[in-house]
């Protein structure tokens, strides 16, 4: 199975910068990551990237998992 991968998604809104994911349970989730003028792009994404590090990183179902179960 291929093994996926959530690229950071950071805008912009109000002078914030804002991530936007889905955690393991399928979940949209804000967060809030800093003040444009004082956090740099890069920095926030490095942030994000921490917080969906256990996400990214779970385990593939295992071999003698059956479909039904699976879905």
């Amino acid at each position: 199975m291929r093994k996926r991968y959530r690229r950071p998604k950071i805008k912009n809104a109000g002078g914030y910068w804002i991530a936007q994911y889905r955690d393991r349970d399928g979940t949209k989730r804000h967060k809030s990551l800093g003040p444009v003028d004082k956090v740099r792009k890069y920095e926030a994404e490095k942030k994000l990237a921490m917080i969906l590090e256990p996400i990214n990183s779970a385990s593939e179902p295992s071999p003698d998992m059956l479909f039904d179960d699976f879905v």
